[in-house]
């Protein structure tokens, strides 16, 4: 089964190298659909079979940080959501429908393959 996964930054070809260096190879089949938009990211969600969905909550977006996490569980609530900031809270963020939240790192990594 592949998985694809969409992230959502300005910089997100960063982040893209960044997991495909934490999984090392780890999933053979991944696809990457990458928004440096919020707008961008709801019409890749409405048109691809997004599996993971991975958030800056610094993206420019109408409304808080957490709309986009709202928009994308309107479009597929089976997404899976990840998102990471210094703003938000963990409260906040289970209430946006996060399954997860933390900086770059292994936290990401290890939601990632949980979900697979």
């Amino acid at each position: 089964m592949s998985v694809n996964i969409l992230v959502v930054d300005e910089n997100a070809i960063q982040l893209v190298e960044k997991v495909m260096e934490g999984l090392n190879g780890e999933i053979n089949e991944i696809i990457f659909n990458t928004a440096q938009s919020a707008l961008d990211a709801l019409l890749i969600a409405k048109k691809k079979n997004v599996h993971i969905a991975i958030i800056n909550s610094d993206v420019e977006y109408p409304g808080d940080g957490f709309e986009i996490a709202f928009d994308l569980k309107m479009i597929d609530s089976e997404i899976r959501l990840f998102g990471y900031s210094s703003n938000w809270d963990e409260a906040s963020a289970r209430h946006a429908g996060l399954e997860g939240f933390a900086a770059y790192g292994e936290d990401l990594i290890s939601f990632i393959k949980k979900q697979v």
